[in-house]
């Protein structure tokens, strides 16, 4: 194998690659409501959901009285949370408010994500690479054993022509008696 093939056949890490893995998973963040989900993964045998909690990016406050929206709307902007785009929206008998979380949650909660996409996507790279590094080993075992095969089958072909030249060298003198015997001119 040339060093050319050597350095171009794994895969190496990307840069753009990474980013937009990271842009992706920041995406799905800032669109997914903070708390617990009843239905935040699927069984993949009976398809139903399964509740769990979530990490997201805003959440939503179930307000019943409409005297109360603006103090719940003024404590959580006190408390550092922004105005979601949804804004306010009716919810049965209620509205619900919603919030992004305050700046340094979200930036906390997108470096842990950052370095879980960063992590996976290099353990991405070093199985894949791993699997080449296998595949390339068994290559070149199949080419060595076919190499073997045919040297044998070479050897072989050798031994049996040096033998007929023996042999035929041996019978030489019984050959050509049984030829003037049978007629045959040599």
């Amino acid at each position: 194998m040339s060093k050319t093939t050597r350095t171009t056949i794994l895969r190496k890490p990307s840069k753009a690659e990474l980013a937009a893995l990271k842009e992706e998973a920041k995406f799905r963040f800032m669109n997914t409501a903070h708390g617990y989900n009843e239905y935040a993964y699927t069984d993949p045998k009976s398809g139903r959901g399964v509740s769990a909690w979530v990490e997201g990016a805003y959440i939503h406050e179930t307000v019943v009285s409409v005297t109360d929206i603006l103090r719940v709307y003024h404590q959580k902007l006190d408390e550092g949370y922004k105005i979601h785009e949804l804004g306010i929206q009716p919810f049965f008998q209620a509205v619900q408010i919603y919030f992004y979380r305050p700046q340094e949650e979200l930036d906390a909660e997108l470096e842990k994500i950052y370095q879980r996409v960063t992590d996976e996507y290099n353990e991405s790279i070093k199985v894949e690479n791993d699997e080449i590094v296998e595949r390339q080993v068994q290559l070149l075992l199949a080419a060595k054993e076919k190499r073997e095969v045919q040297q044998k089958a070479v050897e072989q072909q050798q031994e049996a022509e040096r033998i007929r030249v023996e042999v035929e060298a041996e019978l030489r003198g019984l050959r050509q008696q049984v030829e003037e015997s049978l007629g045959v001119a040599a």
